[in-house]
């Protein structure tokens, strides 16, 4: 061996020599890495576990919960940043993810024009508009069998002039203004009117000396009530305000006779008023009253036939229906009944609901059933009877004049009832128009 030869071994020796603890250093310095891998993976797997666990609890808890379940680790003796970024263990609150809502959009045009042309849908339309069509026809042929089978409403009563309003009588015309005269009663005109009168009911005012028929003059006015140019201007007064006027013609209004004398002058009254109505309903008269209708009915029922004639048909003069009212002082319902039937008159009054009349109710109902109520007229008190505030009581008073407003039929009043007058020593007490004026019983 020569020596460059030993020297190339001697370097061979130290190169090997050199490497040895080179590569034991690298082991030794290899060894850690390795160590420190096993390790995080170690931690990995333990954070994995942590994270599970922590999964499995509620959501619901505190900051506090979950700072404590951060810092656990480091009770081991790790510092808790460390910890943290060793196994990222981190509390989420994950919010629960909401359904989404389907809208329906509902199909295109394009997609309903094709449905639409499908046979099955075209038999569908064809089958409810069929449908519709007999349902609709089935409920109009039975509304038809209703209004055909049900009964019948009652046909309503004609309407005449004195059905459309309360009457308003005046029997005494010196009683009824100052003036004590026909003139006094057109001054009054529109006081009547603001009442809501629809009919006046005046006199008797004609000549009629009592219990002397001889002496009987139906065509004059009485100086007393005034004259006949003062009975024409209070007519065309009342007609400009729509208020008829009607005539007492009862012939002997001032006797104790009856108001047809006695039987043996009925005849010959009753001729005379024949003609005597021809002359009134010429001056424009709505209407005649007469008093004891039963008597001249009975005794000479041909004469009133014509009376009742004269009244109630139209002329070419005075084509408005004209009333004729019957005054009767009979109180009995089965009586009024017969005579409201065999007078023929228009309107008929009477005691029916003059105290001590039998049970008005019964009477009420018994008209009722046996007549329309075109032909009732209701009345309390009159020229007969008196003043409604002293037939029935003061007290009584409004609840008296509210039952004549009310009932089926035709209301009439006597002058004052409306202010409460009361009858003082005559039925035909002075009327009251100015509150400063003496007061009666009645108003104190």
């Amino acid at each position: 061996m020569t020596t460059e030869e030993t020297n190339v071994d001697l370097k061979e020796v130290e190169t090997k020599d050199d490497a040895e603890p080179k590569e034991k250093e690298e082991a030794e310095d290899c060894a850690p890495v390795a160590a420190d891998a096993d390790a995080t993976e170690a931690d990995v797997s333990e954070a994995d576990l942590d994270q599970e666990e922590q999964e499995k609890l509620p959501m619901t808890g505190g900051e506090g919960e979950a700072h404590r379940a951060v810092e656990a680790p480091s009770a081991g003796g790790a510092e808790p940043g460390a910890a943290g970024e060793k196994n990222g263990s981190v509390k989420l609150k994950i919010p629960e993810e909401e359904p989404e809502e389907v809208k329906f959009t509902g199909l295109t045009k394009e997609e309903l024009m094709r449905v639409a042309g499908t046979p099955g849908w075209v038999r569908t339309r064809w089958a409810l508009l069929v449908v519709f069509w007999l349902g609709w026809l089935g409920m109009l042929g039975a509304a038809v069998l209703i209004v055909l089978q049900a009964p019948r409403c009652r046909d309503l009563p004609a309407i005449n002039w004195w059905n459309e309003g309360p009457l308003y009588q005046v029997g005494d015309i010196q009683a009824f203004s100052d003036t004590r005269d026909l003139k006094g009663v057109e001054q009054k005109i529109s006081s009547l009117s603001q009442l809501k009168v629809r009919g006046l009911v005046l006199g008797p005012v004609h000549v009629a000396p009592a219990d002397d028929p001889m002496s009987l003059r139906f065509e004059e006015v009485s100086s007393e009530a005034g004259s006949l140019e003062q009975f024409k201007s209070l007519v065309q007064a009342a007609h400009k305000k729509g208020i008829s006027v009607v005539l007492d013609l009862t012939p002997n209004y001032q006797g104790t006779s009856g108001p047809w004398f006695s039987n043996t002058s009925v005849t010959s009254v009753a001729e005379r008023l024949k003609s005597a109505l021809v002359f009134w309903m010429k001056e424009g008269v709505d209407g005649v009253q007469l008093s004891g209708v039963e008597r001249v009915a009975a005794v000479v029922p041909t004469l009133w036939a014509d009376i009742r004639a004269i009244v109630q048909n139209g002329t070419d003069e005075g084509p408005d229906k004209r009333v004729l009212i019957g005054i009767t002082e009979r109180s009995s319902a089965e009586e009024v009944s017969s005579l409201l039937s065999s007078s023929g008159v228009d309107l008929l009054l009477s005691g029916v609901l003059r105290p001590p009349a039998a049970d008005p109710s019964q009477s009420l109902q018994l008209l009722y059933s046996s007549h329309s109520q075109s032909q009732l007229a209701w009345s309390l008190g009159g020229p007969a009877g008196g003043h409604l505030a002293s037939v029935g009581g003061v007290a009584l008073l409004r609840l008296h004049q509210l039952l004549l407003l009310t009932l089926p039929g035709t209301p009439v009043f006597n002058y004052g009832d409306e202010i409460g007058l009361m009858d003082e020593d005559t039925k035909f007490p002075r009327m009251l128009w100015d509150s400063e004026e003496e007061l009666n019983g009645t108003l104190q």
